[in-house]
């Protein structure tokens, strides 16, 4: 078995690669090598020529004999040899001038930098650079630490180690340690280890008869450790993989997933890095899923590529490829609920020049479903777009923007059942929307804020009453104004008298927004087909009030002191005068007074936060819409977050997030999302954590239901419980096993 490391080169533009901080948690150590490597390379001596020119040799001793006839040193009594930076200290200590060879034995401690090593006896020879530590026993840095029977040193790059171990838990009784019998290694080559066993404590987890591992300073090829989970509808689930250093700047990871009953499969990550400001990532997806009951095969798929690079003369290039099958991987398989919900693959090249107050840009995009049995697809092929951001005019209070750009669309619409065809519409759109605004302030306490746009829009064709393509060119005008005035404010000041103020700021708001009615160009107007939001020009007449009460609280500090806000209620309510002018029926009663809507944001404590936003309907008597999120921490034992949507009339989700410390260090958490209206669970992830100085394990375990498509081809739902083990270890991540993503965890 040969165990990658993917430390590398790539650091030195101080980029990082996802994949690579991921394998870099799930490498079976080499740790044993780089302790034992590092501490040899640092105490045993370097080679030196006959004459000493290697560097001055410092003895000193309680008695010191020195005999010119033997040419050499004997010393005891508190021995102390300094040698290039290293110092070795000792009982008894010999020096063979002429031949180079020497040692110092009983209570041998050797001290270079951050490497101290105690044993009983070293050997070395000045001339060849070989040496040899006896029952040894060292630390390197603050939290590395490791031992010997006898570790030699054979050549400058090439050492062995005899019944050794290593672990980032002190001596003499780790909480977790890694075991060889034998190890044979050469810088920047291999390590091959005999007996390897991993123990937490003194019980065996791991052994290998035969280890390979890599002993380098830059990333190396090799497998890494495998993952394991078990699902309760598909058994064991295992994952291996093999990381491939192809280059300083490239690099790549190929595994294999055995998905219980499921099916094979496999996925591709490569990743490159050219320069600080090229880089880019494919990842490619591929499983035969087996439906057991008919022996038939599922082929599932997705490609996934990023680049992102930096032109001469300012420009940008992006690049996104993104495809899968229509039975979706992350439908099947994903934890994530946005990445099994999604409903549409999205790809594009991208190429933009952007400017202090503009940008300009080139899009070719295609955007496809990837709902089981929905064919639709929008392409973009290509759109040009020019937008300048509100610039003052010579001066003045004015301000002029504008947006602009040119798109070639081709959209396709499939219904669940292909036999009736498609429907496919093809047009050119050619927009331009400037606008001019202006920022007036007659009192500190109020301000202005009018504004007016103009929007011309050519379009290649549009679709009739009937719903047939009339290939003939049209332009849609029409304008579109606004105001908001903002003021007066009024505010109070309370003072507690210790130097902590509270703020209470009221501060109204009107406003204004009008899009006139069809009778201004309405045929062009009603011509269009609508593909994205320029393409809408319905009538608006609306005047919106808004009233925000604020409480402030300032902290004692004098003016450095810091302003937080503690309350922010905001109330709302639109009036549409178009629905006020429209002619009522029994059936259809007009209904200008649009849901009032009130925000509350609130963080009274520091431990504490409550937030709600709600729609209420004058004309039914009902809440429409609501929103709450509580979050609630009581030092770092105990978290709890709640996020509630609900709209009418029966319609709630509820996404909970609880955290807290149970007994003898466990740490746990609990995230759910449930559905009020069917009154079920959708996913749930439950978590318990363990560390312990130096080590810690995991157990997660996850419940989910999942869209798949039967037999007959149509969606349908099952539901799946995963269960997940991990293992971490201090300064080498989590090197076996996965752990579950929470669901939610908004804190504080």
């Amino acid at each position: 078995m040969h165990i990658g490391d993917d430390q590398g080169p790539c650091r030195k533009w101080r980029l990082s690669l996802k994949a690579t901080r991921w394998l870099a948690k799930r490498i079976l150590p080499s740790i044993l090598t780089v302790f034992i490597l590092t501490a040899a390379n640092s105490t045993l001596a370097e080679p030196q020529d006959a004459s000493g020119a290697g560097g001055a040799i410092t003895i000193t001793a309680g008695a010191i004999d020195h005999s010119k006839q033997q040419k050499r040193t004997q010393a005891q009594d508190d021995v102390e040899i300094k040698y290039q930076g290293r110092v070795i200290s000792g009982d008894v200590g010999v020096v063979n001038h002429e031949t180079g060879i020497g040692y110092l034995a009983g209570h041998v401690k050797v001290s270079e930098k951050e490497a101290v090593i105690d044993g009983e006896k070293v050997e070395f020879n000045l001339k060849t650079g070989e040496g040899r530590l006896h029952n040894a026993q060292g630390r390197l840095g603050d939290s590395f630490y490791f031992t010997g029977e006898r570790i030699e040193r054979l050549e400058p790059d090439h050492f062995t180690l005899e019944n050794g171990s290593c672990s980032t838990c002190p001596f003499p009784d780790p909480d977790w340690r890694i075991e060889a019998s034998f190890v044979d290694l050469t810088v920047e080559g291999y390590a091959y280890a005999e007996g390897m066993i991993f123990r937490a404590g003194a019980v065996p987890i791991l052994y290998l008869p035969y280890f390979i591992m890599p002993v380098k300073t830059n990333r190396a090829t090799g497998f890494l450790i495998p993952s394991l989970t078990y699902s309760q509808e598909n058994g064991f689930n295992i994952s291996n993989s093999f990381f491939w250093a192809m280059t300083d700047y490239m690099d790549s990871t190929i595994t294999h997933h055995h998905r219980g009953n499921d099916g094979e499969g496999g996925d591709l990550e490569f990743r490159y890095i050219l320069s600080p400001s090229t880089r880019g990532q494919l990842n490619a997806e591929y499983f035969y899923v087996m439906a057991p009951e008919e022996r038939k095969g599922n082929e599932l798929w997705k490609i996934l590529y990023n680049h992102n690079q930096v032109l001469p003369l300012g420009m940008e290039n992006m690049i996104r490829v993104d495809m899968e099958s229509k039975d979706s991987l992350a439908r099947r398989w994903e934890d994530d609920l946005t990445s099994r919900t999604r409903r549409y693959s999205d790809s594009f090249f991208l190429l933009r020049r952007n400017w202090t107050s503009r940008s300009l840009s080139l899009t070719a995009r295609t955007k496809r479903s990837v709902v089981p049995g929905v064919g639709d697809q929008v392409d973009e092929l290509p759109a040009i777009s020019f937008t300048n951001q509100k610039e003052s005019l010579f001066d003045l209070p004015l301000y002029w923007s504008l947006e602009s750009g040119y798109t070639y669309f081709s959209t396709s619409q499939a219904t669940v059942e292909p036999s009736t065809g498609v429907d496919q519409f093809k047009v050119n759109r050619l927009d331009v929307f400037p606008g001019l605004s202006a920022v007036l302030s007659p009192a500190p306490w109020l301000s202005l804020e009018p504004e007016i746009k103009y929007r011309a829009t050519a379009y290649s064709a549009w679709v009739d009453e009937t719903g047939a393509i009339v290939e003939e060119p049209f332009v849609r005008n029409y304008y579109s104004a606004s105001t908001t005035l903002t003021g007066p404010r009024f505010y109070k000041i309370f003072d507690s008298g210790e130097g902590e103020k509270l703020k209470h700021l009221i501060t109204p708001k009107l406003s204004w927004n009008y899009i006139p009615d069809y009778d201004f160009d309405g045929v062009n107007r009603e011509k269009v087909k609508p593909i994205d939001a320029v393409d809408l020009s319905a009538p608006k007449n609306v005047a919106t009030f808004s009233l925000v009460n604020q409480l402030l609280f300032k902290e004692s500090g004098g003016a450095e002191a810091a302003v937080v806000e503690r309350i922010k209620l905001t109330i709302e309510q639109s009036y549409d005068f178009n629905e006020a002018d429209r002619l009522e029926t029994p059936d259809l009663p007009r209904r200008p007074l649009l849901p009032t809507v009130v925000d509350l944001k609130t963080q009274p404590t520091h431990w504490l936060m409550l937030n709600a936003n709600a729609e209420y309907s004058i004309d039914d008597s009902r809440l429409e819409r609501t929103h709450v999120e509580l979050g609630m921490k009581i030092g770092e034992v105990f978290h709890f977050a709640l996020d509630r949507v609900g709209t009418y009339p029966d319609e709630a989700w509820d996404t909970a997030y609880m955290e807290f410390v149970l007994p003898g260090g466990v740490r746990a958490d609990l995230s759910a999302i449930y559905s009020e209206k069917d009154a079920f669970i959708n996913d749930a992830s439950i978590r318990f954590f363990y560390k312990a100085g130096c080590w810690g394990m995991g157990i997660s375990g996850l419940y989910k239901k999942k869209n798949v498509v039967d037999a007959p081809g149509g969606p349908s739902i099952s539901e799946e419980t995963k269960i997940m083990f991990s293992i971490d270890l201090l300064g080498m991540g989590d090197t076996l096993g996965e752990v579950a993503k929470p669901l939610a965890g908004r804190k504080l």
